[in-house]
């Protein structure tokens, strides 16, 4: 039989349209994250990069070898289906299983492709943000870039806002660990420009979260730069009773001097009072995140008298309940609750042998922030935890396949 004849320039040819395919991928990647700080269809951003993801993996042969895949892969993707299908409101999670699964496609792609060069993709967050906040600056900070005094840029939402910019500080932190010169100056500017997007929210929450993460991973990760760091925090201490309005220094420090004082956190314990409810309702197979609304609807007006009666008047419509471990225990039971964390507790083992900053910071900072709020059924909360889960098993898999690709 006549062996067929390469043609000539077809090489060449094969070697360009995976240089073109890359190239996509990569920009898909950095518009990601630049989406999330501008607040701009980041829901579709992230489909048609996972949608990227998954050709670009395609054409380079993956698929043909998923058999020998280390088992912790496919542990989020039980996750995600397990979401999906939402077995105590059938379906009723597909929206938030979908982010999650995605998120994870785009992570595990960037770790796969561009082990030496994803920073660049993540610190578009804290680039977007930056840019979002001149852009306001320059046109005088309208009526429209606050919410009463907190700063919601083009987020529509002050917590929203704060939770991307607490986790903006923590990736230029990261990316400017991998740049150089000065490269490395404009990270640490844009990651200054965070942390004032962060004070000027009032996130309280995201505020408390971000300085415990810097500190972890400053003792954990940065021990050379540990006394910069601690410099940094103070001054940034400083900025938040220099830069915050009176009424917002006045309810910062009630919460620290008088928590149980604090009206957001009285309304905060009335809601998770609702999701303990809702969690001995189903607590097998969960109750659907997305049916909390209604739940929490339907509890406080056949309980009102007795809830009054504990908390006093509420006039709350949550749609999750303002704290990640009861959301999670709410809409997973104690059949999906273990497959979470069997999702990332090999991942977290990893991060700490190579040194995996992104994830353990990301990961601290998701939970740390979630002790008060709920944000996996958003794009961000997905992204921040299930992409930096993506990179670590993506990394897992390079290692363990040793595939033959072009890397950024």
């Amino acid at each position: 039989m006549e062996t067929m004849k390469t043609l000539p320039g077809s090489e060449n040819h094969g070697r360009y349209s995976l240089f073109k395919r890359l190239n996509v991928l990569f920009v898909a990647l950095c518009c990601l994250f630049a989406s999330e700080g501008f607040d701009f269809y980041s829901y579709g951003v992230l489909a048609i990069t996972a949608i990227a993801a998954l050709y670009c993996l395609f054409h380079d042969g993956f698929f043909n070898n998923w058999r020998n895949l280390p088992l912790p892969v496919f542990f989020p993707l039980i996750l995600a289906f397990y979401t999906a299908v939402s077995p105590g409101h059938w379906f009723k999670d597909l929206p938030v299983g979908d982010k999650m699964l995605a998120s994870y496609v785009a992570g595990f792609s960037a770790a796969w492709f561009f082990p030496g060069s994803y920073h660049i993709a993540i610190f578009s967050l804290p680039l977007a943000l930056a840019v979002s906040f001149f852009v306001c600056g320059a046109g005088g900070f309208s009526d429209s870039c606050f919410a009463g005094c907190r700063l919601i840029l083009f987020s529509g939402n002050p917590n929203k806002l704060s939770f991307l910019a607490g986790a903006g500080v923590l990736a230029a932190i990261f990316a400017s660990r991998q740049l150089k010169g000065r490269y490395r100056n404009f990270a640490i500017f844009a990651g200054g420009v965070n942390m004032l997007i962060l004070i000027l929210t009032s996130g309280r929450a995201a505020l408390g979260a971000t300085f415990l993460s810097i500190l972890f991973v400053g003792v954990v990760f940065l021990r050379r730069h540990f006394l910069k760091i601690v410099l940094g925090l103070l001054i940034s201490g400083l900025a938040v009773f220099f830069f915050l309005p009176s009424a917002e220094r006045d309810r910062l420090g009630c919460a620290i001097s008088e928590p149980s004082q604090d009206e957001t956190l009285k309304r905060r314990v009335a809601i998770w009072d609702v999701a303990v409810a809702g969690i001995k309702q189903r607590p097998l197979i969960g109750n659907a995140l997305r049916s909390f609304r209604k739940f929490y609807a339907d509890y406080t007006t056949a309980n009102y008298a007795a809830l009054s009666a504990k908390y006093g008047e509420f006039k709350e419509d949550p749609s999750h309940p303002h704290n990640l471990v009861l959301g999670l225990a709410y809409m997973y039971g104690l059949i999906g609750l273990p497959l979470f964390f069997l999702a990332f507790v090999p991942a977290l083992r990893l991060a700490f042998l190579h040194g995996g900053f992104i994830f353990i910071a990301f990961l601290l900072f998701s939970f740390l922030n979630g002790m008060f709020d709920f944000n996996l059924h958003r794009v961000a909360g997905s992204l921040l935890l299930f992409f930096p889960l993506g990179l670590e098993y993506g990394a897992l898999a390079r290692k363990h396949l040793k595939p033959d690709t072009s890397t950024g």
